[in-house]
């Protein structure tokens, strides 16, 4: 009688331990899965920026072209003008700028 007693207890015992264990793995399990979750996101948050900096930096040739020539073909038109007065002034023998003004 008492050996079956025992017995009963060490099996209720054990089979407390076994579905706690069990409850353990479950949530070590949800744990990771979270974990790991995060961890992707993260990681993939990561790499966008990464990207987006580097073709960010891919633009920077571009601007500095399009700004450079816009720069260079205004002074050349500027000089153009300029050199075209000049021109006029020399050839006409008067002054374009103040012609026509009282």
């Amino acid at each position: 009688m008492q050996l079956e007693k025992y017995h009963e207890q060490e099996t209720e015992m054990l089979t407390g331990e076994v579905i706690e264990s069990q409850l353990e793995d479950i949530a070590i399990k949800k744990i990771a899965h979270a974990g790991s979750f995060y961890t992707a996101r993260r990681v993939a948050h990561n790499l966008g920026k990464k990207m987006v900096r580097r073709k960010a930096a891919q633009l920077v040739p571009l601007l500095g072209a399009v700004v450079g020539g816009t720069t260079s073909t205004l002074f050349i038109y500027e000089v153009g003008i300029a050199a075209q007065r000049l021109l006029q002034e020399r050839w006409f023998g008067r002054d374009i700028e103040t012609e026509g003004k009282p």
